[in-house]
């Protein structure tokens, strides 16, 4: 029984490690390319005359970083429903904290390192505060629904 739960708990660790690693790289990714787009449009509009291709890859960087922000989002809501089904909301509360604080971290180092604003560096970690707060309301609704209807069989006998 104890080597079951042990080797549940090193799942969650495996899971977790590997869902902290994937955000951190596609965080990164996320920065490089926007910081790569920022600098070649800074050098394109310094030369005061913009082809038509220029505009084109300008904005196919924006796509690629766009792209980047939804994997983003895409992997934390599959993590939270990993974890959810799990019933390790803890754990996974636990690992995007540290989540937040190293990207904050890598936030003020990529700031004295880039061209890039605190706002640009943050904008994937603020879309995902839009899902976390709506992951919470489920959380609630579906805490005091369960608690009406347990509440609700006990009257009833």
């Amino acid at each position: 029984m104890k080597k079951s739960i042990q080797s549940i708990q090193n799942k969650f660790k495996v899971v977790s490690s590997v869902y902290f690693l994937l955000m951190l790289i596609v965080y990164s990714g996320y920065v490089f390319l926007f910081n790569f787009r920022m600098s070649k449009s800074e050098d394109w509009m310094s030369k005061s005359i913009l082809t038509q291709e220029n505009v084109e890859t300008i904005a196919q960087f924006g796509s690629w970083s766009e792209r980047i922000e939804i994997l983003f989002i895409i992997s934390f809501v599959l993590a939270s429903v990993f974890f959810i089904f799990q019933k390790q909301l803890l754990h996974f509360a636990k690992v995007n904290l540290l989540l937040t604080v190293s990207i904050f971290i890598l936030s003020v180092v990529f700031y004295f390192v880039t061209s890039l604003t605190i706002f640009q560096l943050l904008l994937p970690l603020m879309n995902l505060a839009i899902f976390a707060v709506i992951l919470v309301i489920y959380l609630l609704i579906k805490g005091m629904v369960k608690k009406f209807s347990k509440d609700n069989i006990v009257r009833s006998v």
